[in-house]
């Protein structure tokens, strides 16, 4: 006999605070700026070379906005350069291994996870129960947690034209507009 356990998320750990927010934000210098938060290990899977580019874009268009990167990894070296050479070293912070990712969830306006490869990305789970509104890469099982338009927004892996806009898109969307996709989400 089999059984399908399907991942669980502590709600209360997740859910939104508005000190914590607060919080957050000032100890991370955020200010006004829209934050996107990253929280995917530096592996090739996790594509952040397509993510940076993606956010370049953004970054070019939205000088107002900031990607937040927790975590470590074999290709922490290759995307820190890339922002270098993409020029939006002012624009990316890198958290390093964080313990706090609820805080941090808080702290951002918005999730975004350009993965090559995933199953049940459980760190969208986290972000709709934290309430915030996502960008991800649709597949695996992703389209069963990112109903388009409606949770949040997918989008086809390694293009970063296509997430770079989508993301552009979600921001320019209204308060009202965002809150009501991660009341969904969550």
């Amino acid at each position: 006999k089999v059984v399908i356990i399907p991942p669980a998320i502590d709600l209360e750990q997740f859910r939104p605070n508005r000190e914590i927010r607060r919080q957050m934000r000032a100890s991370l210098h955020l200010g006004s700026v829209f934050a996107w938060l990253s929280t995917s290990p530096f592996h090739p899977a996790k594509d952040h070379h397509t993510l940076i580019r993606a956010f370049a874009r953004v970054a070019a268009q939205a000088r107002d906005s900031t990607l937040l990167l927790t975590g470590d990894g074999p290709t922490r070296g290759e995307i820190s350069e890339l922002v270098h050479i993409l020029r939006i070293e002012s624009q990316v912070r890198f958290l390093g291994t964080r313990l706090d990712v609820p805080a941090l969830m808080n702290a951002a306006d918005a999730y975004v996870l350009a993965s090559l490869s995933e199953a049940l990305p459980s760190v969208l789970l986290e972000a709709g129960a934290s309430q915030l509104p996502v960008v991800a890469t649709d597949l695996g099982e992703t389209g069963s947690l990112v109903n388009h338009g409606v949770t949040g927004f997918a989008v086809p892996p390694a293009n970063a034209e296509v997430l770079g806009d989508t993301m552009l898109n979600l921001m320019a969307l209204p308060d009202e507009e965002r809150q009501r996709l991660a009341l969904n989400a969550f």
